[in-house]
Formats: C-alpha cells, sequence, structure tokens
C-alpha cells in the first residue's frame, strides 16, 4: 500500500469530519476498531497536533497513533485486517507412543559407511 503523506493545515478547529471519526474513535468498543477509525485519519496531522486535537475525546498515545499509522500502511486506512484461522488437533497419545514404538525397532535400523 501507498503511504499516504498530505498533511492537512490547523486553523484552530478540527474540520467537521474530524470530529465525527474523533466521536466514532471515542465510542468504539474494541481496541482494534479504535485502531481501525484512527488508521483513517492518522496521517493528516503530525503526531503532537493530532494529540492536541484528540483531547476532548479521550488521550492518545503515540504508540496508538504509530500503530495505525503502521495498519494503513499494511492494511489499508480503515480495513479489517485477515484473520486466518488455525486448527489444532490432538493426538492420542496412545497412538504417539505405538509410532515411536514402531520406529525404533531394531529391524528399521540400517548401517551406512560415512561418506556414502
Amino acid at each position: 500500500m501507498a503511504q499516504c503523506t498530505q498533511r492537512e493545515k490547523f486553523d484552530g478547529s478540527p474540520p467537521g469530519d474530524l470530529v465525527v471519526l474523533m466521536t466514532a474513535y471515542k465510542n468504539a468498543k474494541t481496541k482494534n476498531l479504535k485502531r481501525q477509525i484512527l488508521s483513517l485519519y492518522a496521517y493528516r496531522y503530525p503526531m503532537s497536533m493530532l494529540q492536541k486535537l484528540h483531547q476532548p475525546y479521550g488521550k492518545l498515545s503515540t504508540w496508538e497513533i504509530k500503530q495505525a499509522r503502521s495498519h494503513a500502511n499494511l492494511n489499508g486506512p480503515g480495513t479489517t485486517p485477515e484473520v486466518t484461522t488455525k486448527h489444532r488437533v490432538r493426538l492420542d497419545m496412545s497412538k504417539v507412543d505405538h509410532f515411536v514404538e514402531f520406529t525404533n525397532r531394531p529391524y528399521f535400523y540400517q548401517d551406512v559407511s560415512y561418506g556414502s
């Protein structure tokens, strides 16, 4: 993804769309959702100015801003990252023991001279 580097100028009050996004950030239930919302406007202003703008809606740390910018670079601003499901399979220990015993039987060993 291409990095968004265009910054807006600050004239005292944040624009209306930014107020809506900051309100949505404040009302978000999970940290992942907050990161996705913050990634929408994380590149608009420098870090210190973004923290000042965000104060009425909650404290914003530099780590959260960096995470949101990283999210915008890797996944795109506001997108949900793809989550791969991982399935675990349990093995019956008696079957594992049988396999280990089977492979350690002496007639499976073979002598091979070094280097051949």
